[in-house]
């Protein structure tokens, strides 16, 4: 069996792939502690027919993912008009939330920041499909689809 030893350098190294995905440190090391646990307890699994650190990235991997699908989820409650508010799962630590509530506000600034024009497709396509938006907006299915993808574009860039 290989050396399965989590030195410092290997530490860092999971650390480096995981804040690369979940881009918040408390997350990140986190997640990155979670990696290493599940990585020890599985130790028996690894075959040692690829180097180690292949094999821990694709663990930090996998659970970095994980964490930020369970991030997404939020538990919705309609209020008598009807309004749909995403309220935060209660059990979720408060630096987590913190990190998302950083994230969404840098979102929402650098979509307030696009030109009304990708704004609106950016607005519309949140509710309706592409072909709708674009019928709608008045504008071809593959121009909507451009704008899309230049918003998003600008929004990671904005993000970065």
């Amino acid at each position: 069996m290989a050396d399965l030893s989590f030195d410092r350098e290997t530490r860092e190294y999971v650390l480096a792939v995981v804040r690369r995905i979940v881009r918040c440190r408390a997350l990140a090391e986190d997640v990155t502690q979670e990696s290493l646990l599940l990585a020890y307890a599985h130790r028996e699994a690894f075959r040692g027919d690829a180097h180690p650190r292949t094999w821990l990235y694709r663990i930090a991997t996998n659970t970095a993912l994980g964490r930020l699908r369970c991030e997404r989820r939020f538990a919705a409650r309609i209020t008598l008009d009807g309004a749909r508010h995403e309220v935060p799962d209660a059990t979720e630590p408060v630096d987590e939330r913190l990190c998302r509530s950083r994230r969404v506000l840098a979102v929402r600034n650098a979509v307030d920041a696009l030109p009304p024009r990708y704004r609106d497709v950016l607005a519309m396509r949140r509710d309706h499909s592409e072909p709708e938006t674009a019928r709608r907006l008045g504008l071809s299915l593959i121009n909507v689809k451009v704008i899309a993808h230049r918003a998003r574009a600008k929004v990671r860039a904005a993000m970065a």
